[in-house]
């Protein structure tokens, strides 16, 4: 059991401030520690399941990571969080991409693996292809992938400075990607970079282009009071630096513009790390649990969960906050997703509930002893 140690006498309120965050950190301890066994129940079943039907068991799956075998071992008593883990032990049972992709996005709460991804998603996805397709188990694919990605970037980067010509959606560079045979030499990876290079070139454009939607908008009501108020850097405070340098690409593709040479470089911006930013992002843009959702399913990660107690919180507090911002609702039917128009006035007070919605929950939050993951106060 917790203790609370006061110091001072009675007459002031530590005392309340010390119970207070106790009670708070025990909350939310509670809820994530009853989420994590439940989540460890449902990965364990899951790999007792494939020991069962494959014959392959977690000794085995350790010789393939080439990690040290224990009876305690962390992959079976934990839950792994790590992409590369999870893609590992996925491999060891020769599961399809689908099943490896459901895994990163349920336990590792991460997004699916990304075919225009060439800095790393697209070897993995190569591989994990390869190796279920292949029918013998003499070849370890998974300890492939550092070779395989330095042969990958080389060919990118020599063909780097072309213009785009033609983009391809990224379902139809995935299914491409997953046609591409393996061999040694990894000859059909490198002419399948060769042939989508332009594809790689706008990689994330779709989901950064939904945030760029929010941002446009804000900033052309912001702009009639105000010119400067109507560039990205006035919105500091409301977003995260981090936030700011990822929105400044702009919405044809990621990489940087070099100010020097007017091009683009095979530099890209960074793509924010972790679910848990990105909802953060789009709370800093004041969108509701749909426009949220929206926004994870393009950047292929899970949906809010209410399973999970804390986004159960988040979407109730976002239910609750929706209701009474009606204007915001219809500045986005109407300014974003749609046509028709408002009067200026109701556009300013529409993007002033916007902006303040992430500052709003994070008071919510305070005032019922909760921590407010999403916020980097």
């Amino acid at each position: 059991m917790s203790r609370a140690v006061v110091c001072g006498n009675g007459n002031n309120n530590s005392e309340g401030i010390v119970l207070v965050n106790i009670k708070k950190s025990t909350n939310s301890q509670k809820r994530g520690d009853l989420y994590r066994k439940l989540q460890l129940v449902y990965w364990k079943d899951e790999l007792d399941n494939l020991i069962l039907t494959t014959g392959i068991g977690i000794e085995d799956v350790c010789k393939y990571l080439g990690l040290e075998y224990s009876r305690d071992i962390a992959i079976y008593t934990k839950v792994p969080k790590r992409v590369n883990t999870l893609i590992g032990i996925g491999m060891a049972y020769k599961l399809p991409l689908s099943e490896i992709d459901r895994w990163i996005v349920e336990y590792g709460k991460k997004h699916k693996l990304y075919a225009k991804d060439v800095f790393g998603d697209l070897v993995w996805i190569y591989l994990i292809n390869c190796n279920y397709k292949d029918p013998d188990r003499s070849v370890n694919y998974y300890k492939m992938y550092d070779r395989c990605l330095d042969e990958a970037l080389k060919i990118y980067s020599d063909l780097y400075n072309q213009d785009i010509r033609e983009d391809a959606d990224t379902g139809d560079v995935k299914a491409a990607l997953l046609a591409v045979p393996y061999d040694p030499a990894f000859e059909g990876l490198k002419g399948f970079v060769v042939d989508h290079m332009d594809a790689f070139k706008t990689a994330y454009a779709k989901s950064r282009g939904f945030l760029l939607k929010y941002v446009d908008s804000i900033l052309r009501v912001r702009a009639r009071a105000d010119a400067q108020a109507g560039r990205l850097n006035s919105l500091r405070g409301y977003l995260d630096d981090s936030m700011i340098n990822y929105l400044s690409a702009g919405s044809e593709t990621i990489h940087i513009l070099d100010k020097r040479t007017g091009k683009r470089t095979s530099r890209i911006k960074p793509v924010p790390k972790g679910r848990k930013t990105h909802i953060a992002m789009c709370l800093a843009l004041g969108m509701s649990a749909g426009d949220i959702n929206e926004y994870l399913d393009k950047m292929g990660y899970g949906r809010l969960d209410s399973d999970n107690a804390d986004e159960r919180m988040l979407l109730m507090m976002l239910d609750l906050w929706d209701d009474a911002h009606p204007m915001q609702r219809r500045f986005k039917e109407i300014c974003i997703e749609g046509s028709g128009s408002m009067t200026p006035d109701e556009e300013r007070i529409a993007v002033t509930e916007m902006l303040q919605l992430r500052q709003n929950l994070l008071h919510e939050y305070r005032v019922r002893g909760e921590d407010f993951p999403y916020s980097n106060e």
